[in-house]
């Protein structure tokens, strides 16, 4: 099963992606705001879901909240 973005576009290792929604990260008292460029993702086993490096954390959110650039 691929790992789709929002509109259904698929997405690979290495995309570049904007979060179209304000995302809380667990354990950090930031949040990940509305049009924040992500590069260089990847894909973790679970389909819904992407891993991308954000300063010193690596944290994973569901490709929903993601559309590719």
């Amino acid at each position: 099963m691929a790992t789709r973005a929002l509109h259904g576009t698929g997405l690979y290792d290495g995309d570049t992606v904007m979060m179209i929604n304000v995302l809380k990260v667990k354990g950090v008292s930031k949040r990940l705001k509305r049009g924040r460029q992500v590069k260089n993702i990847r894909l973790v086993a679970n389909a819904d879901q992407v891993e991308c490096r954000i300063g010193n954390l690596a944290p994973v959110f569901n490709a929903a909240f993601m559309e590719i650039i």
